[in-house]
């Protein structure tokens, strides 16, 4: 892993790590290697350095050694019991994971395929940047990061400057247009969002939303809204729970 990574580790939970991922790649089949990864990818911030995922403020973290081995042990153990549960529930066809830019679902899916429903959560505009987030994770998995940062939607580093609302409303409104492409007609989007925050300026995500929807061949059939604290002491935000009908 680069410097700037390596440092967010002690010395010997940097070995410890570097052990793991070197017992990963041995794994066969590579369906329990990709299960291994998951659960590798869900220590790699929780010990380093770095107090979490969406802040990247420096803590001392006191681990002993030997601990980040029996934590992975001990997860890989939880999710493969958790599985086991699930697997006779699970009756239906095995689910299709596709990665992509949400804006072209219209052309990966294959043929003129329509969907019944749509759950998702959009980023909340200007409110994080998602490709820092993960990476710690892109640097020890060995994926290029440039991808996510290129095609990343709603980022907190475009947030500043006139252009960066109308920016976001694009960016929302072609994600939107691709939803309804892909919907049969009465089928269901339902967004979870918070509102965004773009140049100084608190932009609602219910009022944006149901703005956009006219344009892109929906009508809003509901919406529920709840306040959250804002972290940096301004004004509470609103996080929306909004139903989407396509025409």
């Amino acid at each position: 892993v680069p410097p700037d990574v390596a440092r967010l580790y002690g010395p010997h939970v940097l070995k410890e790590l570097a052990g793991l991922r070197e017992e990963i790649t041995r794994v066969q089949p590579e369906g329990d290697q990709d299960t291994l990864w998951m659960v590798f990818s869900s220590l790699l911030t929780k010990f380093s350095n770095q107090r979490a995922d969406s802040s990247s403020e420096e803590v001392e973290r006191r681990i002993r050694k030997g601990l980040v081995s029996e934590f992975f042990l001990r997860k890989t153990r939880e999710l493969c019991e958790r599985w086991s549960r699930l697997e006779p529930e699970c009756t239906g066809p095995p689910p299709k994971l596709l990665c992509s830019d949400a804006r072209d679902l219209h052309r990966r899916l294959p043929g003129r395929t329509r969907i019944d429903m749509i759950l998702c959560s959009p980023p909340y505009g200007g409110t994080y940047d998602y490709s820092e987030h993960h990476r710690l994770r892109f640097a020890w998995l060995g994926l290029p990061l440039s991808g996510m940062q290129r095609h990343e939607i709603g980022a907190r580093r475009n947030a500043q400057g006139p252009e960066s609302a109308r920016r976001w409303h694009d960016e929302l409104g072609e994600t939107l247009e691709s939803m309804r492409r892909c919907l049969h007609p009465g089928a269901m989007a339902v967004l979870l969002m918070g509102d965004g925050e773009l140049d100084g300026r608190r932009i609602p995500a219910d009022i944006q939303v149901e703005e956009l929807a006219a344009d892109t061949g929906f009508e809003p059939a509901a919406i529920a809204s709840q306040s959250r604290p804002d972290r940096r002491g301004a004004a509470d935000r609103k996080e929306h729970l909004m139903a989407l009908r396509a025409r």
